[in-house]
This record gives structure tokens, C-alpha cells and sequence, in this order.
């Protein structure tokens, strides 16, 4: 009697479908995301639930779980994003040919807020990291990294001015991040003017670097 032919898979059938699976559920994490995002900056984080969360996006909460440990995590990935997204676009800014680079971060400051989503996200991670210990914990562990890495870029764009700063780089970036979130909770509707805040931290960024004492 003939022996069956094996249905085993081989090496590259079962890569075509690992690579499948893994793509899907990339895309269902980003998703996820994206529908986190935008509820937790319309309604706070404290109202909005997984099932919400998981229904915005079109699946289940068991599809949520599958990618996060709980809502708290998704809130931190967001935040560590936005983090090294910001960190890496002022970092190409500084490495750019302008020395100073006045012009390329006009510019960025002046579209920092288009993302109105997250400019209101970003002060309700301050204000559930006051509320809650164990958020806190990991939330000021990314803040104080990013910190760091914003002291670095300040400290180099005084450089590239010739000046050194009258205070610490930390005190410059805590100055700025305080007056940001500041603005951000003093906005009124826009009615599509151009959203101050960005250019008002330019002006206070240029006058603390022109204070500064020159090198």
C-alpha cells in the first residue's frame, strides 16, 4: 500500500505564514492605537474603557488583550512614540547644514501642535501619572529619558548660537514643556488660524538664547 504524501509544511510555507500572522497582528496593534489615541484625547483617559477602545478600532477586547496588558500600557507606547518621534525630528533639525538652525525649527514649532490630538493627550499623562502610583512609575521614567535627550539638543542649539545657557538645559526644557502644556490648555477654537503655541515657545527659546553668555 502507498504511503500518503505528508502534509507538512515546509521551511518556506510556514515562514509566507508566520510572516502573515505577524503582519496582521501588526496591523491590528496599530489600529488599536490609532482608535486609543483618539479616545483618550476626546474624553480623557479615566472614560474610556478597553471595550471602547477595541470598538473603535473593530474588534474584540480578546484582540486587545492579544496586544497589551492593560489600557495603561497602550497609554505609555503612545507616549514613548510621540517621544522618539520628537526627539529624532529636532535631532535631524540640529544636524541639518543651517548653524543656527533658526529657520528648520521655526518651522517645526510652527506645525508642533497639528497633531491636536496629542497636545491634549500629552497633559492628560501628566494628570493620570499624579493619580495613579503605578502609572507613575513608568510614566516619569520615559519623561526623565526624554528629558535628558531635549537637554542634549538645547545644550547643542546654544552651542550652534555661541552661547552657553544662564541656567541649566533641564531648567530650559522644563521652562518650555510647562509653557506648552500651559498653552495648550489656554486654547480656544482656532477656526483654522494657525495655532499659536509652537511660535510663543520660539520667541521664548530665542530670547533665552540670546541671553545666554557667549562662548
Amino acid at each position: 500500500m502507498a504511503a500518503r504524501p505528508s502534509k507538512t509544511r515546509g521551511p518556506t510555507e510556514e515562514g509566507v505564514v508566520r510572516s502573515k500572522r505577524e503582519q496582521t497582528q501588526a496591523e491590528t496593534r496599530e489600529r488599536l492605537l490609532a482608535a486609543a489615541l483618539r479616545l483618550f484625547a476626546a474624553d480623557g483617559y479615566a472614560r474610556v474603557s478597553i471595550d471602547r477602545v477595541a470598538e473603535e478600532a473593530g474588534y474584540t477586547k480578546g484582540a486587545f488583550y492579544s496586544n497589551f496588558e492593560s489600557k495603561e500600557s497602550a497609554f505609555l507606547e503612545l507616549l514613548a512614540r510621540h517621544m522618539a518621534r520628537e526627539s529624532a525630528e529636532l535631532s535631524a533639525i540640529l544636524a541639518g547644514a543651517e548653524t543656527p538652525p533658526w529657520n528648520a525649527l521655526e518651522r517645526w514649532l510652527e506645525g508642533m501642535n497639528a497633531d491636536a490630538d496629542w497636545s491634549v493627550l500629552s497633559v492628560e499623562l501628566g494628570l493620570h501619572a499624579r493619580r495613579s502610583p503605578e502609572f507613575a512609575n513608568a510614566y516619569r521614567r520615559l519623561d526623565s529619558e526624554h528629558r535628558g535627550r531635549l537637554a542634549e539638543l538645547v545644550t547643542a542649539l546654544f552651542r550652534a548660537a555661541g552661547r552657553r545657557p544662564t541656567m541649566p538645559a533641564e531648567q530650559v526644557v522644563s521652562l518650555l514643556k510647562a509653557l506648552a502644556h500651559g498653552l495648550v490648555l489656554e486654547r480656544r477654537e482656532l477656526e483654522g488660524r494657525p495655532d499659536p503655541a509652537g511660535p510663543l515657545i520660539g520667541v521664548v527659546l530665542r530670547a533665552l538664547i540670546e541671553s545666554g553668555s557667549a562662548e
